[in-house]
């Protein structure tokens, strides 16, 4: 799940996007989203099909080792 977070965190950045504009379109708190990436929170399949959208790519790419 580790790499999963760090994944998230690299297309993040890549797209230019902060926590709190994450957090604003998957409608949490900076600060939950910050727990979500930092593995203070469980991601679950649903949110992490939201973040893929918000990227642009499959859950798959997000996923894979």
């Amino acid at each position: 799940m580790l790499e999963i977070r760090k994944r998230i965190k690299a297309h993040r950045i890549g797209k230019g996007f902060s926590q709190q504009y994450m957090g604003n379109l998957l409608h949490i708190s900076q600060r939950a989203y910050s727990k979500l990436e930092n593995g203070h929170t469980k991601i679950d399949v649903e949110r992490l099909i939201q973040i893929a959208e918000i990227f642009g790519i499959e859950t798959c790419v997000l996923l894979k080792e």
